[in-house]
């Protein structure tokens, strides 16, 4: 059972599904473990390699890592390279989880 209270009333709901929910994903940042502490080259969870080149106002809540993401198909030696931004705990949204996350040092 999920009681939700709020100014409007209320909302009880009562499901077998309820009870197979996995909320991995949905961790606090602020409570997943530091992976970017530095400047330097990081890997995604799909096995694409990250440099991240700035580490800005080292405040946990914001995604404060910048750098670029070099995604290459297989059987290419080309890369496309994308700017972007992390959160030190790797993550690249807030929600949920991302290929583009990172995942460990190079």
């Amino acid at each position: 059972m999920l009681t939700c209270m709020s100014g409007f009333g209320t909302l009880v709901v009562e499901s077998d599904l309820m009870t197979n929910l996995d909320l991995t994903p949905f961790v606090l940042l602020t409570d997943k473990p530091v992976i970017i502490d530095a400047t330097g080259e990081y890997i995604t969870r799909n096995n694409q390699r990250v440099r991240i080149d700035n580490i800005t106002s080292p405040n946990g809540a914001t995604f404060n890592c910048k750098g670029y993401i070099f995604k290459t198909k297989p059987g290419s030696r080309k890369a496309k390279i994308t700017y972007n931004i992390w959160h030190p705990s790797g993550a690249v949204v807030a929600v949920g989880i991302s290929p583009d996350d990172i995942v460990k040092k190079a």
